[in-house]
């Protein structure tokens, strides 16, 4: 098996309630010391993360077949894993799925594609479901055509407690002149935060769609004009401060070095609070961070493969605090 490793940053918050156990004994629990580059520090102490265990998630079954859905979001809840992703069979579609947690082979999803008045080669282009999070009663999904510099418009789904989950409806909002990857939502702020392709601008709306500020990559640390995380998933974790997800495009990063990184940044300040690099996942070759990430019940949760394919939520405990 992989080395698994105890990774060192900075952070402070706490996540949640003890969450149920979903994998067999043979879970593997072992911390080892992250050596791949000087731990970041800062004001609030540190966190670990040690690596627990793994829940494969099956295909889905769309008109009676067996489908590969492109995994691009994830969202954790005590009962249900949700993702975003893109139907590969034609024609390709934009989906939101929920799988039941003890029960994965219980899957449900909506079609999210958007429809673009007269624009027939447009709406079937804007397949792309990007990293999406939750304001407390509806989910925020970026969808886009899937190429740089495109279009994408921001659709909300909001979560019906007492209807059906494919009776669910999404609403379109706003539309964007670029390709939004990921978008967190700072439930204190009111503020949607949207990065691009390869997180090369990144953006401020109002619930309303109203931009608010509009950030080059390089402007988005005040100290660090190097920085450069293609973010993949984000989730706000607390006032200002977004927990990213994604891989280090850094030209100067040592080939030694995982490109897989975690950062906590507070986008009110500017500042990276905290960086964790990840090892691959145990027994898998490829990047922990290439698609979903999220953030429930102190753990964090991983989805780098593709549904129908080698779909697997890898999960770690979160030693420390966040906010």
């Amino acid at each position: 098996m992989a080395a698994l490793a105890c990774l060192v940053c900075c952070v402070s918050g706490e996540l949640g309630a003890q969450q149920p156990r979903d994998e067999s004994a043979s879970d593997v629990r072992r911390n080892i010391s992250n050596t791949d580059e000087r731990p970041t520090t800062g004001d609030s102490g540190a966190f670990t993360l040690t690596y627990e265990g793994q829940q494969p998630l099956p295909g889905p079954h769309i008109g009676g077949r067996a489908v590969r859905v492109h995994s691009q979001g994830l969202y954790v809840t005590e009962k249900h894993y949700y993702v975003t992703g893109r139907l590969e069979t034609p024609p390709k579609r934009a989906l939101f799925l929920r799988f039941d947690r003890k029960n994965p082979k219980q899957a449900e999803y909506i079609d999210v594609t958007p429809s673009v008045d007269g624009q027939s080669r447009q709406r079937a282009e804007m397949d792309h479901p990007g990293g999406f999070d939750f304001d407390g009663s509806a989910f925020w999904i970026p969808v886009a055509i899937s190429k740089p510099h495109s279009k994408s418009i921001v659709v909300k789904v909001a979560h019906e407690t007492e209807t059906l989950f494919s009776q669910w409806q999404a609403e379109q909002v706003f539309r964007v002149d670029d390709h939004i990857g990921a978008i967190a939502v700072d439930r204190h702020t009111g503020q949607l935060y949207g990065a691009n392709w390869d997180t090369k601008i990144i953006y401020a709306w109002g619930t309303d769609g109203k931009l608010a500020k509009k950030v080059p990559r390089d402007r988005l640390i005040h100290d660090d004009a190097d920085w450069a995380l293609a973010v993949q998933d984000w989730k706000s974790i607390s006032r200002d401060r977004i927990l990213a997800a994604g891989l280090d495009k850094n030209p100067r990063r040592p080939a030694f070095v995982s490109r897989s990184v975690i950062d906590l940044v507070d986008v009110g300040r500017s500042a990276l609070v905290a960086r964790v690099r990840l090892p691959n996942p145990p027994g898998r070759d490829g990047t922990a961070t290439r698609e979903g990430m999220a953030v429930f019940d102190e753990r964090l949760f991983l989805l780098p493969g593709d549904l129908g394919r080698d779909a697997v939520v890898y999960r770690y405990r979160i030693n420390g605090r966040l906010e």
